[in-house]
C-alpha cells in the first residue's frame, strides 16, 4: 500500500508574454510568489529556457506549464535582462547577458 503524499504542483509566480519581436517576456512579477521573493527577475526579462527547454517558438501555454512542478523543487531559468541605450528606456533596447537563475516553486495565494 502506498501512503506516500504527492506534493501539489506549484509555479513560480510570474505573468509571460510575448515581447514586439516575439521573444518571451516576464510581464509581471506577482506579488507573495516565489519569484517576487527571490527578487531575480524583474518584469521585462526574457526567458530563454526553462529547465533547459528553449523557449523559442514554443507558446505561452507550453511556456506556461514548463514552470509548473511539484512543490519545492527548483526551476532553473536562463534568462537575458534587457540593456538600455536610451534612459526613457523606450527607444532602442538590445539583449544584456545571459545569466541562469533557480527559483524554488511554491504554493501562494496572489495578493490583489
Amino acid at each position: 500500500e502506498n501512503t506516500k503524499m504527492e506534493r501539489p504542483s506549484c509555479g513560480i509566480g510570474v505573468r509571460l508574454r510575448h515581447s514586439a519581436v516575439g521573444a518571451l517576456t516576464v510581464a509581471a512579477i506577482l506579488e507573495g510568489g516565489s519569484a517576487y521573493h527571490s527578487g531575480m527577475l524583474i518584469a521585462g526579462d526574457a526567458i530563454l529556457s526553462v529547465d533547459g527547454v528553449e523557449t523559442a517558438s514554443r507558446s505561452i501555454r507550453e511556456i506556461a506549464a514548463l514552470f509548473v512542478g511539484q512543490e519545492g523543487s527548483l526551476a532553473i531559468l536562463r534568462v537575458s535582462r534587457p540593456l538600455s541605450d536610451n534612459a526613457d528606456r523606450r527607444t532602442l533596447q538590445r539583449e544584456g547577458p545571459t545569466m541562469t537563475v533557480a527559483i524554488q516553486r511554491k504554493a501562494f495565494a496572489p495578493l490583489t
